[in-house]
């Protein structure tokens, strides 16, 4: 079992994030937005942020900045729709911050609980080891 941290604006992603993961019997915490979840990874300990990269107050990049900080070895997977932004560039500059795997939203069950195994079972953390969906 994975201690796994969520974090998403929408509660409905969150929702659906949450729902895909629940068959793998993991540890599941929802943050709405970056410094909530800096207030969680700062008193827990997570093998796996799934982190939005469009929200107030703390977008992803700068709490992908500052949780390589705080948990040096923590899994990131980015993801987003891009909003106004083109998703893929953004995801690319949330890689080369730390990010060890991206996905697009709308997410799919299949591809995100394959991606999300991946990264807790795999030995390394470079991205290049990890599939990803951009």
């Amino acid at each position: 079992m994975a201690a796994i941290l969520i974090v998403d604006d929408d509660p409905m992603i969150r929702t659906i994030a949450t729902e895909f993961l629940r068959e793998g019997d993991h540890a599941i915490v929802e943050a709405g937005d970056g410094l909530e979840a800096m207030h969680v990874l700062k008193a827990v300990p997570f093998d796996l942020m799934v982190l939005d990269m469009l929200m107030p107050e703390m977008d992803g990049l700068e709490t992908i900045m500052e949780a390589r900080q705080v948990q040096p070895s923590l899994r990131i997977l980015a993801i987003s729709s891009g909003g106004s932004m083109d998703a893929r560039h953004l995801l690319e500059v949330a890689r080369t911050l730390g990010a060890h795997a991206v996905l697009t939203k709308p997410l799919t069950a299949v591809v995100f609980r394959s991606v999300v195994e991946d990264l807790l079972g795999g030995e390394s953390a470079r991205p290049a080891q990890v599939r990803t969906s951009i």
